[in-house]
């Protein structure tokens, strides 16, 4: 077994023996995601209009709030699918193929 696949063994592993759900999967995290997105579009449109900001401050700041969002969105999508995974892994059996790897 590579380096690789001792690496992905031992993250499942991990995520199998983990209770506590991620804070993007909390019922609350949408809805305050979305405030702030909105409000730091205000603030940016706001700014823009007085002339504190340039064009191209204005499109980084957009894309790097794009890709926040982007990035909160493929995590909660793995949340959800390793809900209905877990049950399906055999853990056992995992923790058998670390231990032989590891010797």
């Amino acid at each position: 077994m590579n380096q690789v696949e001792k690496r992905i063994l031992k993250n499942i592993i991990k995520k199998y023996e983990e209770d506590k759900p991620s804070i993007t999967s909390r019922r609350w995290f949408n809805p305050v995601l979305w405030v702030v997105l909105c409000a730091l579009i205000f603030l940016l449109l706001q700014l823009k209009e007085s002339d504190g900001i340039g064009n191209i401050v204005l499109i980084v700041i957009s894309a790097f709030a794009g890709a926040g969002v982007m990035l909160v969105s493929a995590i909660q999508s793995g949340e959800k699918s390793w809900r209905i995974m877990k049950p399906l892994i055999n853990i056992e059996k995992a923790k058998s193929l670390q231990a032989e790897s590891n010797t």
